[in-house]
């Protein structure tokens, strides 16, 4: 594919033995090279542990855009989430800790700015009722699923 040589451009994994003969060897990762820096053990073991805290801190600012404005927050998700993995985790929580009735009144808010809102679709906020139902949170999982069935009485998706 190509070549390691001084002035070209590299992305290589360095290890402390050859895994064609120890694939031990993965496991121990002296350092990475990524678009022409070096990073040793140490700085992607820090990467890695910052993760959760910057995690925490996407998911607060994705919070406070869905309760100001959750268009913004709808187009931060788009161009950052695209597995939606943080967009379901923010309406989960606005589902668990506001209560049904506001988790209510925000999900038809969003729908009436935007009717297309991935954030408040049919099929997500019904999944998002499996996943209570899955956790054991069956009243929250009841009153989702119920609410879904009110709102899309002609579903057999939800219904």
């Amino acid at each position: 594919m190509g070549t390691v040589e001084v002035a070209k451009r590299a992305g290589l994994v360095l290890l402390p033995a050859n895994p064609l003969i120890d694939i031990g060897a993965t496991r121990t990762i002296v350092g990475v090279m990524v678009r022409g820096r070096w990073l040793r053990r140490e700085e992607l073991v820090e990467k890695v542990n910052d993760i959760p805290a910057a995690y925490q801190h996407e998911i607060q600012q994705v919070d406070e855009d869905l309760a100001e404005d959750p268009m913004r927050a709808e187009q931060y998700l788009n161009d950052h989430d695209p597995m939606g993995s943080l967009g379901r985790a923010a309406v989960s929580d606005i589902a668990r800790t506001r209560g049904i009735a506001k988790f209510r009144r925000f999900v038809w808010s969003v729908r009436q700015r935007e009717p297309k809102s991935k954030l408040v679709y049919e099929a997500g906020i019904n999944n998002l009722g499996y996943s209570f139902l899955n956790a054991r949170e069956y009243s929250l999982a009841a009153a989702i699923l119920r609410m879904n069935a009110e709102d899309f009485p002609q579903s057999a998706n939800v219904v």
